[in-house]
């Protein structure tokens, strides 16, 4: 939707999980009026978007909008604390 914000204070899971990669895609307008944004913070040791602790980042695809992504021992995007990119 168009100009909506979300924020996810525990932050977004898509990490890997045994044999399962899990995904995010992203879509919003990229400027102007219209313009999504995204805000998640991970108070944890997991990523911002991403896996959890000592999990590995799944798949992120970003077309477009705002994006702040933040872990406090995790990756802002990719793999929680001490897993792997994705």
């Amino acid at each position: 939707m168009d100009g909506k914000t979300l924020t996810a204070s525990k932050g977004l899971n898509v990490g890997v999980d045994g044999a399962i990669t899990n995904s995010l895609t992203i879509w919003a307008q990229s400027d102007g009026e219209g313009m999504g944004a995204l805000t998640t913070t991970d108070s944890s040791a997991g990523a911002g978007i991403g896996g959890n602790d000592g999990q590995g980042g799944g798949t992120v695809t970003v077309n477009g909008g705002a994006v702040t992504a933040t872990g406090h021992y995790g990756a802002g995007i990719g793999g929680g604390y001490e897993g792997a990119g994705g």
